[in-house]
């Protein structure tokens, strides 16, 4: 990539973090520290923390077994600065998980095909993960005798029908291509669309082989997926218990994957500005917590802590931008380093 479009893109990035914490305000966050104390909040930063490192874990679970020598810790880095890329430019997951790939094909030249499946199986991890804890958190609910609102009902079976269908068309698809050869043709026909569509196609090929042909892969993947889901409901609990309002672990776990999908539907708006918000309140009103400090107060703590990762994530691009050039994988997957 030439220098001057990197120095565009990087440029972009800052203006869009400015716009993204100028809607953010501060004074307010800093009163709801003062409400839970800087412990309370600590233990926000904490179990996030924690949320995080699971889908890291999720994800070093989905690369090729010669590249699984590559540390945790830079994964870990990588990761997070293609997350807090997703959570402020309109491209969102887009153009995170893009910079997850440049980043690990730049510094361990793994072949950005290897990269994007790896990438992509462990989204898709996430993703069906997300859904198997809802629909728990859901059931157990009833089963424990809650009722929620007419909004809610009409939501929960609208996201069946439509995960339903979706399963239906992906299985269908899967069945019919399960390992299609990557299109050929002579080199003066592939304009950048067919590259683009054949390096598509590769991707997905080898996505789907990973997941025939590597369960044990799969299982280890799918329960640091569900224990980063886990963790990031706890936020929710912590919260609401400092604010002296009890709710269960199953409500909160509920809360925070509810506004996950929120947050999913306005994904173009950089940092989900307001519509986060919406989600929160619509969520905490599905357990009937309607007091609008609550659910401010909530907002505001999430928002105060995004902001703390936020500034982790630009130091977390520094390091990992200065190794770089001195970080090389070979074939067999061992790491050496250039003086």
């Amino acid at each position: 990539m030439k220098k001057s479009v990197k120095i565009a893109l990087l440029v972009l990035m800052l203006i869009l973090l400015v716009l993204f914490v100028r809607e953010i305000k501060v004074y307010a966050i800093l009163n709801s520290l003062h409400q839970i104390g800087w412990l309370g909040f600590l233990s926000l930063l904490a179990v996030t923390g924690i949320a995080y490192w699971m889908a890291t874990l999720a994800w070093k679970a989905c690369l090729p077994a010669h590249f699984k020598s590559i540390t945790l810790y830079r994964l870990f880095l990588i990761r997070h600065v293609g997350e807090i890329i997703a959570l402020i430019n309109p491209t969102s997951i887009v153009g995170g998980e893009t910079a997850k790939m440049i980043l690990i094909e730049q510094q361990y030249n793994i072949p950005k095909p290897a990269a994007a499946s790896s990438i992509l199986i462990a989204r898709i991890v996430l993703i069906y993960t997300q859904l198997i804890c809802f629909f728990a958190a859901v059931v157990f609910l009833l089963v424990q005798g809650i009722r929620f609102p007419l909004l809610m009902q009409q939501l929960l079976w609208g996201l069946t029908i439509f995960l339903l269908l979706t399963v239906v068309v992906s299985g269908f698809f899967i069945r019919k291509n399960p390992g299609s050869k990557a299109l050929v043709l002579p080199p003066h026909e592939q304009n950048w669309w067919v590259r683009y569509g054949i390096k598509l196609q590769q991707v997905w090929t080898q996505s789907i082989r990973f997941f025939t042909e590597q369960p044990k892969a799969i299982f280890y993947s799918s329960l640091y997926a569900l224990l980063h889901w886990v963790f990031g409901g706890l936020e929710f609990y912590i919260i609401l218990q400092l604010l002296q309002y009890n709710v269960s672990i199953a409500s909160a776990l509920m809360i925070d994957l509810g506004v996950v999908f929120f947050k999913t539907a306005g994904a173009f708006v950089p940092g989900q500005v307001g519509v986060e918000e919406l989600g929160n309140k619509m969520m905490l009103a599905s357990i009937e917590i309607t007091d609008p400090e609550i659910w401010i107060t909530a907002s505001l703590l999430r928002r105060g802590r995004q902001i703390c990762w936020i500034v982790l994530g630009i130091l977390f691009y520094i390091m990992v931008r200065k190794k770089i050039t001195d970080a090389k994988i070979l074939p067999d997957g061992s790491i050496i380093r250039e003086s």
